[in-house]
């Protein structure tokens, strides 16, 4: 008896100690991108001769969400357990998609509704690379623009571009930069396809 009272004590004195430390809360970092440049924004631009563009589904896929991930390998991606975006990766592709088109010199007005042509862009990969000693950012989007008859245009853009160094914040901006390639070759696209 004395025993199993020995035995119960301690394990309450373990536990206890245990489950009523506090222990401090993780330190979760969050991050950013950064879209075009925006100083061309405020051109003149004659509104009267633009072709109507609708914006349709941007979507990522599932495992791009609110943690930032890094390619270890061909195969292989690991989110970091405490480094986010502020937002999915996809509002920041349709944030900066939507600038590039409509608010830059471009011949693009904003549709919302008719038979204006319309953008998909699916955010395939928007990671940190890692090999060896160098780090980067990759982003990859998957875009169709068609309009009620066809299929105008589609295809896979993928960009990477090298960070200073591994720290994130370099790492986050060369992902950003990797994003804002990639949109410049979608709307090169899209301009080629609507003339």
């Amino acid at each position: 008896m004395r025993r199993v009272a020995l035995a119960f004590a301690c394990a309450s004195c373990i536990s206890g100690g245990a489950l009523t430390e506090k222990s401090a809360p993780p330190d979760i970092r969050y991050f950013s991108v950064q879209s075009l440049d925006e100083g061309d924004a405020g051109a003149a631009r004659d509104t009267s001769t633009r072709t109507p563009l609708r914006l349709g589904r941007f979507s990522s896929s599932a495992n791009l969400r609110t943690r930032i991930v890094r390619r270890e390998s061909d195969v292989e991606v690991e989110p970091y357990e405490f480094l986010r975006w502020t937002e999915n990766p996809e509002d920041y592709v349709r944030r900066a998609v939507a600038h590039t088109l409509f608010e830059r010199a471009l011949p693009f007005e904003q549709a919302m509704a008719g038979q204006a042509p319309m953008l998909d862009v699916e955010v395939v990969a928007f990671e940190e690379v890692h090999e060896h000693d160098h780090h980067g950012g990759r982003v990859a989007l998957a875009y169709r623009l068609y309009d009620e008859r066809t299929v105008l245009t589609r295809g896979l853009v993928t960009m990477e571009r090298s960070a200073r160094d591994g720290r994130i914040e370099n790492v986050v901006a060369a992902i950003g930069a990797a994003m804002n390639a990639a949109i410049s070759q979608i709307v090169r696209d899209v301009v080629a396809h609507t003339r």
